[in-house]
């Protein structure tokens, strides 16, 4: 793992417990996840293994593509699995992640880039709202949103 990436960050993020950062060649992890009372080690551990992969899957030239999304988080599920089988006491983890891999088996369209343009979108309000941000910022934030997802839907049209 340390030779796939250089550092493990803790930051807000925006639509996701945690990501690969290839720009810092880091696994950010968001501080809500890390600071949850429900989150366990063994749990924070698998994170970084999964983000490691996705390093590591880069460092190979394997883009994460739409088209492709689904295949690489299996992979990376896969490996986490593998150090979990390593972990004790981490079966109740092992059966989530086994589940989660069904889950992508069956839900390809959960990949795609507007799925994840929205769960970015929502996730930034979600961040906005923990950081106890003003009401009228939120609204801005949201008309924004609204404005951004009318143009794409426009140039769709269009198209």
């Amino acid at each position: 793992m340390t030779s796939n990436l250089d550092r493990v960050w803790v930051d807000l993020i925006p639509g996701s417990l945690a990501h690969y950062r290839s720009s810092l060649n880091a696994c950010v992890i968001d501080e809500r996840f890390v600071l949850d009372q429900a989150t366990t080690v063994e749990r924070i551990a698998s994170t970084i293994v999964h983000e490691a992969t996705h390093a590591r899957l880069e460092a190979w030239g394997i883009v994460y593509v739409e088209q492709d999304r689904s295949r690489i988080e299996r992979i990376c599920m896969r490996r986490e699995l593998n150090f979990l089988a390593r972990v004790s006491a981490s079966d109740s983890l092992q059966a989530e992640i086994g589940r989660t891999i069904e889950w992508y088996d069956n839900n390809h369209n959960q990949f795609s880039d507007t799925i994840f343009q929205d769960r970015e979108e929502q996730g930034a309000v979600e961040t906005l709202r923990h950081l106890s941000v003003p009401n009228w910022v939120l609204r801005l934030v949201l008309w924004v949103i609204w404005r951004r997802r009318m143009r794409r839907f426009t140039v769709q049209a269009m198209k």
